[in-house]
């Protein structure tokens, strides 16, 4: 049993990076920084804004639509939380080729996401009504979000939660909520893409993916959401063309690494299969898939030497 350093509040996984009450790092224990020592920047904002002491993290600068000054505290949440929720990918990974102790992963990091961001949308919400104010958006350090882009992302988070439980048309239905308020949102239509996928409807996933990467090319998880689609298809050396995309943008993606072995080992290009599962296998080592894939490939192809040497 796990308990939160801070707060003491009883763990649910005992894996959580922050504390689902609180919002501290439960990865580093911090003492508290003296907020009259720090230096509040308003980089980037206009008109009056406001600063806020947070216990362990410095200050944080809120904005009002009217650009209007007030005083208040924000409570039960840091800037790690703030920071993991800005720079988290909300990108999906196509189940096709996951293990169940992958999707698990996944899911977890997905939720314990997701409660970040409520938090920090309640809180926002819990100021407006107290001040009678609107806010526009909040600057912790040197991250800034508006409050439009945490409700979006807390929308395409919980269409990833059921994505993840497999519950892909409730998925389906948080990605079109979310583009009915940013129609160029690029992860929603990437994500509803790879969700119509894994119902079976590829070309119609195809379609929603290419439109992410109309709006965003720069995603290699849209890439490869591309490439997976195509490997079902049967379309694998068009595939490799959107895996080999996707590794221009990172080329330390395994799930891109993976998915390229996969679609060399139905082309029968074995050693080069076992090259790209080996490659993945070395930036993450605990995907169990890419494991049993290589180990088929290299007695696939051990029994096809064997074979041509007559034994």
């Amino acid at each position: 049993m796990k308990f939160c350093h801070n707060c003491g509040t009883k763990l649910t996984l005992g894996s959580e990076k922050f504390c689902p009450d609180c919002g501290t790092n439960l990865q580093q224990k911090r003492t508290p920084i003296d907020i009259n020592n720090q230096s509040i920047d308003v980089q980037r904002t206009t008109g009056d804004v406001m600063g806020a002491g947070i216990s362990g993290s410095g200050n944080i600068i809120a904005k009002d639509i009217e650009g209007n000054t007030y005083n208040n505290y924000f409570y039960g949440f840091s800037y790690e939380q703030i920071k993991n929720i800005t720079t988290s990918s909300t990108a999906l990974i196509s189940q096709t080729y996951q293990t169940s102790d992958n999707t698990a992963r996944e899911l977890n990091n997905v939720t314990q996401t997701k409660q970040q961001t409520a938090q920090v949308i309640e809180q926002i919400n819990k100021i407006e009504k107290q001040e009678g104010r609107e806010i526009q958006e909040i600057k912790v350090g040197e991250i800034q979000v508006s409050k439009n882009e945490l409700l979006l992302k807390e929308l395409i988070l919980k269409g990833n939660e059921f994505y993840y439980k497999n519950e892909y048309e409730k998925s389906i239905e948080c990605y079109d909520k979310a583009l009915k308020i940013d129609s160029k949102y690029a992860e929603a239509w990437g994500n509803k893409g790879v969700a119509l996928t894994d119902l079976g409807k590829y070309k119609e996933g195809i379609e929603y993916i290419d439109k992410a990467l109309e709006i965003d090319p720069n995603d290699a998880t849209v890439w490869n959401s591309k490439a997976a689609a195509l490997n079902n298809l049967g379309k694998y050396n068009e595939a490799i063309e959107y895996i080999d995309k996707a590794l221009e943008k990172d080329p330390n993606d395994a799930d891109a690494l993976h998915n390229k072995g996969f679609a060399l080992n139905y082309l029968g290009k074995y050693n080069e299969a076992i090259e790209c599962f080996n490659k993945a296998l070395k930036i993450d080592p605990d995907n169990a898939n890419t494991l049993s894939n290589s180990i088929i490939n290299k007695l696939t192809l051990k029994l096809l030497e064997e074979r041509s040497d007559g034994k």
